[in-house]
């Protein structure tokens, strides 16, 4: 054996070792590369997602314009119910969330009665009459 065969052996070898070493380099930036690009997708897609989440928040709690009161109170006299029911479904359908349950609808129908009337219409509330519409 001649030194140049062990000399041409470990030349091939270290041909070799670099030939993977740059592969290995650029499998290594390719992989960089994909993740960076990964990234900015995720993070473009969480910006909207988040963005979504803030609209539907303000959304969900933002409250629609307080319609004015049906005028003072029911007080009784029945040239005025037709009057005040309409401006109480309309109260009522106008800021539905200010009242998003049949209770709070009730509560809010009842405050409007006058002395005589709410009274007469206490004993009932929650048994007989759950509803406006049942005040009604």
């Amino acid at each position: 054996m001649t030194t140049e065969e062990p000399n041409s052996a470990l030349q091939l070898i270290l041909e070799q070792i670099a030939g993977l070493t740059d592969t290995l380099a650029k499998q290594e930036a390719r992989y960089y590369k994909e993740m960076a690009a990964m990234r900015k997708d995720f993070e473009e897609r969480l910006n909207i997602v988040t963005q979504l989440a803030r609209t539907l928040l303000k959304a969900t709690f933002a409250k629609t314009k307080e319609e004015p009161a049906p005028e003072d109170t029911l007080n009784g006299k029945k040239k005025d119910l037709l009057l005040f029911l309409t401006k109480l479904r309309y109260k009522l359908k106008g800021n539905a969330d200010r009242f998003p349950t049949k209770e709070s609808q009730l509560i809010y129908a009842h405050s409007r009665l006058e002395h005589d009337l709410a009274t007469l219409i206490d004993p009932l509330i929650g048994k007989d009459i759950v509803t406006v519409d049942q005040l009604i």
